[in-house]
């Protein structure tokens, strides 16, 4: 233990040195008894009894204060007394704890309590944490019971003291206590505003921690020569408050639930709507019920183009994933494909598990994908948005959604699932062990070719054909006893193609035949159409680990009201402008390498000429030599006339400069209003910068202002400023591209006038929307990695001409094409529903066995409603008898009761979209019912 003797506490000696005067000087009776609040001292029972005591006696103090200066004289009085003032506060050895701070309209009210009487013991018992060791006491001064505590409340706006409630009388063993243990010491605030704008730009701990250790090295935060009350070195237990503080900037209360911020976000009449998230979800239903689901979609308006441009009557790519959240929210993303090949995001579902569904990945069901997908569908005009083809997993309840939403689509099967169901079949048969017995390997040989035969073939009859022959084949082997086990497991294999894959509405889905049919639809080649799901299966790693992944503390799962701001106001927008920075690119590249030389200036040309109508006349920001103006910039800064102001825009600077001739003493004064962007782009508001463009001398000394700001290390990111006319319209156009819709919320637009008001300008008014896109300039913003489609998933499968075409096999018309789909889905759930039922039989015989000889309690009631749930469900169909495959029992199925086994409650009529905040507001409750457990996959289920 550290003891430092002779160190008093302020408040101790201040109480020992002089009596306190009478200083009531607004006393109000009928508020005498106004106690502050006692239950969040942290305090044992003890000391509760004696603080009631204390106020039941009357032996309290009970001061008002009036906003009179003389009023006022008296109240700092008594906060010196008792050490209370700010200073007094902020010195290390003072022994005031404040535990308590309540805001409410311009009002402010905290309580302290004296560091002696701060009970450990209490402070663990509310606590939250389930360790049962004792925690060992961090404060500077041992416990010894004192009761004194301080209710103060102050005018915020003012700073003014309105009230002192408490008691200030410290027992004999507090007076004389000394510190013992180090106090916790402040980090300065400039830590914390690097710290917070690197965290702005997406750097890592790592990153931040680096950062710190360069600035203390070289002394390069403010006040790092007279240090005192603060210490500079940024420790572990730093990050939290600092990860808080961030959130909070962004607009994030992470002392709120996060199913709370979300509604208040998209809720008009909250404080805290925020318009641009409103904006980009199109539909948003709160959990309010126990067995209800959280839903909310996301589409931003740049989402919704890419949609119709790229999804209607083309190709659709529909996948879910999970695990990007700590409340287990399921996140379904349809995607198109761009010229480039490239897998666009073009919506976001995002919908909680229902209750008693213990795994995440199993929380959902055909109904709730067809709702959010009706919802999608919903919020275009009719018409709109029509997928001629979609491509999935072999997750019947993704197909059966998309047919319900889209009765004519054509649905196609992913050949990497596909082969992926092969081969965990296959090796369920063979086994997983290199074993090097001969015959085995001879019908594995034989397996494998038999698959790229049928990968690679257009007609049903001939697979039909050669899966005949490979029986033939493997029933000779059978007659051999040493290669009958090869024999019969090559048997099962033909039997589980023929009876799970070989149906014609399956093998439509995933053969040549297939895809012909889809490129037919497309009026495309058939090496346009997507063979597999690997565009979104890649996104969905570049999502996790790239764009998630740099906003996870320490590998910690994201708040999903942290998940839903990010998705909406970062991710989405930032992807986006990646990928109009990609398309700029190529549209450079082409230009620049064209033959004819002529071309190239008429682009260049047309370019200057539609310039010329994007900004008023001479309003653009560059920076060519001037003598004369840089004079008298310097002459700005070194009468201190330029005063930086706080920006409303992300990324963006904002000042003010007062014209030579005004009284800066004035606080009307009159003043220029500067702005400068990462980017390039900047304002002023003189006669000068309007009319002639360039750069005036305001701007000038703002460009030397913010070049030793950057020097010094007091801002993260780096300005460019154009040398000339050409640079900055490059930087202007650069700018429109990168920001799109968001441009006019991202970069301040010049003054329509020339003004140098005290006032504000419109123009510098905080946007509608808050975008916080970084500048195309920073790192941050370079292009994203190309997605590389994958190449042919076996080399055993043959290459396929582009211009195969199905004249023998004519297309189905749309009423065929609805019932082919739907029977394909309906023969995978009689397999999945056989193969579940299969391997439940045996615990089921086991439970009624249990039940029969030793007549035990269910004391299980998921699993008693779930039986009465199974039996009433039986009871409404009728039970179907065996049949030797599942082929025969599919085919069996009426066309016209298809629709119903699959959704009887599908309606054709399409309902809009209700509104997002609804007339009554009810109890929101957070999305995940119960919290997560880790389950195993099934194996055998992957080949279904």
């Amino acid at each position: 233990m550290v003891c430092f003797q002779g160190v008093r506490a302020c408040c101790c000696q201040s109480s020992r040195r002089m009596a306190a005067p009478v200083l009531v000087s607004t006393y109000s009776p009928s508020r005498r008894d106004t106690k502050p609040s006692l239950g969040h001292l942290f305090v044992n029972e003890k000391q509760a009894l004696a603080i009631r005591a204390l106020y039941n006696e009357h032996k309290t103090v009970y001061h008002e204060y009036t906003t009179s200066t003389q009023s006022q004289q008296r109240a700092q009085r008594f906060l010196e007394l008792h050490a209370l003032t700010t200073e007094s506060l902020a010195n290390l050895e003072s022994r005031w704890t404040s535990v308590r701070t309540n805001s409410w309209a311009k009002k402010c009210r905290r309580l302290y309590q004296c560091s002696c009487g701060y009970s450990t013991e209490a402070r663990q018992k509310r606590s939250s944490s389930q360790s049962k060791d004792q925690w060992s006491r961090q404060a500077p001064y041992d416990f010894t019971g004192c009761c004194v505590h301080a209710d103060i409340t102050y005018d915020a706006s003012s700073s003014n003291v309105l009230r002192i409630i408490g008691y200030f009388e410290h027992n004999e063993e507090c007076q004389n206590a000394t510190l013992v243990r180090y106090p916790s010491i402040p980090l300065h605030e400039h830590v914390y505003e690097v710290a917070l704008e690197q965290l702005s730009q997406g750097a890592s701990v790592a990153a931040i921690q680096a950062e710190n250790v360069w600035r203390v090295e070289h002394g390069r935060y403010r006040d790092i020569d007279a240090r005192s009350n603060h210490r500079y070195e940024l420790l572990n237990s730093d990050f939290s408050r600092l990860y808080r503080r961030y959130y909070r900037l962004q607009g994030i209360n992470v002392d709120i639930k996060p199913e709370i911020n979300v509604d208040n976000w998209l809720n008009s009449a909250s404080p805290t709507f925020n318009p641009t998230i409103a904006e980009a979800i199109f539909h948003y239903a709160p959990r309010v019920e126990a067995g209800g689901r959280f839903e909310l979609c996301i589409s931003t308006p740049e989402m919704r183009s890419a949609a119709i441009q790229l999804v209607h009557r083309r190709q659709l790519i529909l996948d879910g994933t999970f695990g990007l959240s700590a409340s287990r929210l399921l996140v379904w993303i349809a995607m198109g494909v761009n010229e480039g090949n490239h897998g666009v995001p073009v919506a976001l579902f995002l919908f909680s598990a229902p209750s008693g569904a213990k795994a995440t990945h199993a929380g959902y069901d055909t109904s709730i994908l067809t709702k959010l997908l009706s919802k999608w569908n919903g919020s275009f005009m009719p018409g709109e948005l029509e997928p001629a083809v979609a491509i999935t997993d072999t997750d019947t309840k993704e197909r059966g959604a998309l047919i319900n939403v889209w009765p004519n689509i054509t649905l196609l099967l992913c050949r990497f699932h596909l082969r992926q169901c092969w081969t965990n079949k296959r090796n369920s048969l063979f086994g997983t062990k290199n074993e090097t017995s001969f015959f085995k390997e001879k019908a594995l040989h034989y397996i494998r070719n038999l698959d790229a035969f049928l990968l690679s073939h257009t007609t049903r009859s001939a697979a039909l054909e050669r899966l005949q022959s490979e029986r033939n084949t493997f029933k000779e082997m059978s007659t051999d006893p040493r290669s009958e086990s090869g024999g019969q497991a090559g048997l099962k294999y033909i039997e589980y193609l023929e009876t799970t894959w070989m149906p014609q509405s399956l093998w439509n889905s995933w053969s040549e035949e297939g895809r012909s049919r889809a490129a037919a639809v497309l009026g495309v080649g058939i090496g346009d159409v997507l063979p597999t799901t690997n565009h979104l299966e890649s996104f969905n790693g570049v999502l996790k680990r790239k764009h998630i992944g740099q906003w996870q503390r320490s590998g910690q799962k994201l708040r999903f009201d942290v998940l839903v701001f990010r998705l909406a106001l970062y991710i989405m927008p930032n992807i986006y402008a990646q990928f109009r920075l990609a398309h700029s690119f190529e549209a450079w590249k082409k230009e620049r390498f064209a033959n004819v030389a002529s071309i190239q200036g008429i682009s260049r040309q047309l370019r200057k000429a539609d310039r010329t109508t994007q900004v008023p006349s001479g309003a653009i920001a560059w920076y060519p030599p001037d003598p004369i103006r840089d004079g008298f910039a310097k002459d700005i800064i070194r009468l201190r006339l330029i005063m930086p102001i706080p920006s409303m825009k992300p990324f963006e600077l904002w000042a003010t400069c007062a014209s030579t001739s005004a009284d800066i003493n004035h606080p009307d004064y009159p003043r220029y209003w500067l702005t400068a962007h990462p980017s390039g782009h900047a304002t002023c508001t003189c006669a000068n910068w309007l009319n002639r463009g360039g750069a005036c001398k305001h701007l000038r000394a703002f460009r030397n202002l913010i070049t030793s700001w950057m020097r010094d290390g007091q801002i993260a990111y780096k300005f460019h400023f154009p040398e000339s006319q050409s640079d900055a319209y490059d930087v202007l156009d650069k700018n429109k591209l990168w920001y799109g819709h968001y441009y006019k919320h991202s970069v301040t637009a010049p003054a329509s006038q020339d003004m140098s008001s005290p006032t504000c300008p419109p123009t510098l008014h905080k946007p509608h929307m808050h975008v916080p896109l970084p500048p195309p300039n920073l790192p941050e913003a370079s292009l994203v990695p190309t997605i590389d489609q994958e190449a042919e998933l076996e080399e055993s499968v043959a290459s396929i001409d582009n211009t195969i075409t199905l004249k023998q096999n004519p297309i189905a018309g749309p009423g065929t094409k609805l019932m082919d789909n739907r029977e394909a889905i309906t023969i995978q759930n009689q397999q999945r529903l056989d193969h579940f039922i299969a391997s439940s039989l045996p615990s089921l015989y086991g439970i009624s066995n249990l039940l029969q000889d030793f007549r035990p309690k269910v004391t299980n009631v998921e699993f008693s409603s779930l039986i009465s749930t199974l039996s009433q469900q039986l009871s409404s169909i009728a039970l179907a008898s065996p049949s030797p495959s599942a082929v025969a029992l599919a085919t069996s199925v009426h066309r016209s009761n298809v629709t119903q086994v699959l959704d009887p409650s599908r309606s054709q009529a399409r309902t809009p979209s209700p509104p997002r905040t609804p007339a009554k507001r009810f109890a929101i409750l957070p999305p995940s019912p119960k919290a997560k457990k880790s389950t195993k996959r099934i194996k055998s289920y992957s080949t279904l």
